[in-house]
This record gives structure tokens, C-alpha cells and sequence, in this order.
């Protein structure tokens, strides 16, 4: 059993998951469950699309009209599981995972590997 504050990361292509009981709470085109999380900040469409025409809307953190949008990810109750879809996984982009003020971990991308399905546990 992991300690409460560990964080596992795990990568695999593709845009979904296996994990038991995961569900998708924000998909930026259609789908928000606000009694799962919301988001706020971060530029919708913002530069170009990570996964080509055929993905849909997508949240950027750092656009070609504002080159510093971040962005915050709020949710109601405590998980054991986020996934999320990374779809470029440059040196200059880092996720931050946080447990209110609390840093839980930090995963910067790697140049060259590519769009992730990142699942956090």
C-alpha cells in the first residue's frame, strides 16, 4: 500500500483509460461534471492543437496569445486516480500536482516522446 502523499506516474498512448471506475469529468468539448472538479485559467484552443483536427477542444497552458496561462484543476473530494491526456510532452511543460498548498510531485515533458495518456495514482 502506497503512503498517502506518494504519487505514481504512468504513461500509455492513446486517449483512454483501463482503470477501474475512472471517469471522464471534463473533455473540454462537451462533457463537465462539476460534482467531480472544475477547471479555471489556461486558454481554450490556445496555439496549435496537440492531436491534430481530429481531437476536439484542448486547454493550453501557454499560447501563442498569452505565454503564461496556467491553469488549476480543482477537485470536490479526494482521489486515488487523475488521468489526463498530455498531448506535448515538450522539456518547457511541467504538471504540478498539489494537495491544497501542499506539493505532491512534478513531471516535466520529455522532447520527442510524443503524446501521453498520463495516469497519476
Amino acid at each position: 500500500m502506497l503512503p498517502a502523499s506518494a504519487v505514481t506516474l504512468t504513461t500509455s498512448a492513446g486517449t483512454t483509460t483501463s482503470t477501474a471506475g475512472a471517469a471522464t469529468f471534463f473533455d473540454f468539448d462537451s462533457i463537465q461534471n462539476t460534482s467531480i472538479g472544475s477547471f479555471s485559467g489556461g486558454v481554450l484552443n490556445g496555439g496549435l492543437s496537440p492531436c491534430g483536427a481530429t481531437c476536439g477542444n484542448w486547454l493550453s497552458a501557454n499560447s501563442f496569445s498569452n505565454l503564461n496561462a496556467p491553469f488549476t484543476l480543482t477537485l470536490v473530494n479526494p482521489v486515488s486516480y487523475l488521468g489526463f491526456y498530455w498531448g506535448t510532452t515538450d522539456a518547457y511543460n511541467v504538471v504540478s500536482l498539489f494537495d491544497g498548498a501542499t506539493p505532491l510531485g512534478s513531471f516535466t515533458g520529455i522532447p520527442g516522446v510524443g503524446p501521453l495518456q498520463t495516469n497519476v495514482l
